[in-house]
C-alpha cells in the first residue's frame, strides 16, 4: 500500500506507529530494569496491606493515597503483594496515557499530526516510561495525569454530559491524591473555572469575597499539605537534592550543598508549618531565593552532576528546545487563553513546589510536568513541517 498524505495523517496509523514505539521501548526497559524494588516501595506497600485490616491515616503517606489503593485493589485478585503484576500493570496504563496523550492533542489543536509529535516525545523522553518499572508512585502519577488531560480537553472541546463529568472529576480527584504534587492539578483546574467564575460576576465585592474564601481554602490545605514534610530542615542542611549529605561523599556532591549563613531565622516547631515556611522565606530571603532557584534548575533542566556526561547532554538537547517551543506556544494569543493558563499554572506549580521542597535523586518529579509540555511544543513543531501536511 502507498503511503501518501492522507495515510500519515490517519490517526490509526498514528496509533500503530506509537504502540510500535511503545512496545519497542517496553522490551529494551523491561528487559533490563525488570522489576524495581528501591528505598520508598515498602512504604506504599506495607500501607497497602495494612488496609485489609480496615482504613486509617498515615500522616505523610495519606498524599500518595491513590496509589496505595492502586496496590490495594491489585492485592484482592492476589493472595499476596505481587510485585511483578504490579509493573506490569504500570507499563499497560502508561501504554493507554501515551494514547491518551495522544488523543488528547490530537482534539486539542484539531490535528493528528500534532498528536503524533507529542507522543513521539513521550517516548523520545525515556524515562517517562521507564517510571512503571518502579514500585513507586510516578508511574501511575504520570499515567492519570495524561487520562486527566484527556478527559479535560474532550469536556473543554464539549462533550458534557453527567458520564464525562463523573469520569473527568474521578480521574481529577485520583490524581491529587496520588501524590503532593497532585496539587498542581487541582490548582490549574481551579484558575481556569475561577476565571470563568470572575467573568460572570459583576459585584467586585462578591469577587473579593470569592477570592478570599479560595485563598484562605488553598493556605488551609498547604498548611495541612506541608505538616508531614521536613522543609525546615531541607534548609538548614542547604541540600539541593534530598538528604544528599547522609550518603557516602562523592566528589560531584559539591554542586548539591549551597553554604548555610551562619544565622538562620527560624521559628519553633509549635508554629503552623505555613506561617514557619512563610516566616523563613522573609527573614532569610536572599538566601532562600538562592537555593529556590538552583533546585528549580536542577529540577527542570533534569541534569546531576553525578549523572554520566551523555546522559546529560541527551536531557539538555531534548529539554530545551522542546521548552523553547512550549513558551512559544504559551506566549502566542492564538491559542486560547484557558489552554495557556491552566499550562502556565500547572507547570509553575510544580515547579515552586519542588523549589520549596526538594529535588529528587534520580529526576522523576520532572516527569508529570513533560505530558503537558510535550503537547504544548507538539503545536509549535507541526508549523515547521512541510506544507503538504496539515497545520495546526
Amino acid at each position: 500500500m502507498k503511503i501518501g498524505r492522507p495515510v500519515l495523517l490517519s490517526e490509526r496509523f498514528h496509533i500503530l506507529l506509537l504502540s510500535l514505539g511503545f512496545l519497542l521501548v517496553f522490551i529494551a526497559l523491561f528487559s533490563q530494569n525488570g522489576v524495581k524494588y528501591v528505598n520508598d516501595s515498602h512504604r506504599y506497600i506495607e500501607y497497602a496491606e495494612s488496609l485489609k485490616s480496615g482504613f486509617y491515616i498515615e500522616a505523610h503517606n495519606i498524599w500518595y493515597f491513590g496509589y496505595v489503593i492502586f496496590i490495594y485493589v491489585i492485592n484482592l485478585f492476589t493472595a499476596h503483594t505481587n510485585h511483578l503484576l504490579i509493573v506490569l500493570l504500570q507499563y499497560l496504563l502508561c501504554y493507554f496515557a501515551l494514547i491518551a496523550l495522544y488523543k488528547a492533542a490530537c482534539l486539542l489543536f484539531n490535528n493528528p499530526v500534532a498528536g503524533l509529535f507529542t507522543g513521539v516525545l513521550f517516548l523520545a523522553q525515556i524515562e517517562v516510561v521507564s517510571w512503571s518499572s518502579y514500585l513507586l508512585c510516578e508511574s501511575l502519577y504520570v499515567s492519570l495525569t495524561c487520562f486527566s488531560l484527556w478527559a479535560g480537553v474532550i469536556w473543554w472541546r464539549g462533550k458534557r454530559g453527567w458520564k464525562m463529568l463523573v469520569l473527568m472529576s474521578f480521574l481529577f480527584l485520583f490524581t491529587f491524591i496520588t501524590k503532593p504534587t497532585g496539587l498542581a492539578l487541582f490548582v490549574g483546574i481551579s484558575f481556569v473555572l475561577l476565571r470563568e467564575i470572575l467573568l460572570q460576576l459583576q459585584s467586585r465585592w462578591k469577587r473579593a469575597v470569592l477570592l478570599s474564601v479560595l485563598l484562605v481554602l488553598l493556605l488551609l490545605l498547604v498548611n495541612v499539605m506541608l505538616a508531614t514534610f521536613t522543609f525546615t530542615r531541607d534548609y538548614q542542611s542547604g541540600e539541593i537534592i534530598f538528604a544528599v549529605t547522609t550518603v557516602p561523599y562523592q566528589p560531584s556532591f559539591k554542586y548539591l550543598v549551597l553554604d548555610v549563613p551562619e544565622h538562620l531565622n527560624i521559628l519553633p516547631e509549635h508554629y503552623p508549618p505555613l506561617v514557619r515556611l512563610t516566616y523563613f522565606i522573609a527573614t532569610n530571603f536572599t538566601y532562600w531565593l538562592k537555593i529556590s532557584v538552583v533546585k528549580a534548575f536542577y529540577f527542570l533542566f533534569h541534569i546531576r552532576p553525578y549523572w554520566s556526561r551523555w546522559h546529560n547532554l541527551y536531557n539538555l538537547l531534548l529539554l530545551i528546545p522542546i521548552y523553547f517551543l512550549t513558551i512559544k506556544t504559551l506566549i502566542n494569543r492564538k491559542w486560547p487563553v484557558e489552554l495557556r493558563l491552566f499550562c502556565i499554572v500547572y507547570i509553575a506549580t510544580h515547579t515552586t513546589i519542588v523549589s520549596m521542597t526538594t529535588v529528587d535523586w534520580d529526576g522523576r518529579f520532572l516527569m508529570p510536568v513533560l505530558p503537558v509540555i510535550f503537547i504544548l511544543a507538539s503545536a509549535q513543531i507541526v508549523k515547521y513541517l512541510p506544507v503538504g501536511f496539515k497545520k495546526v
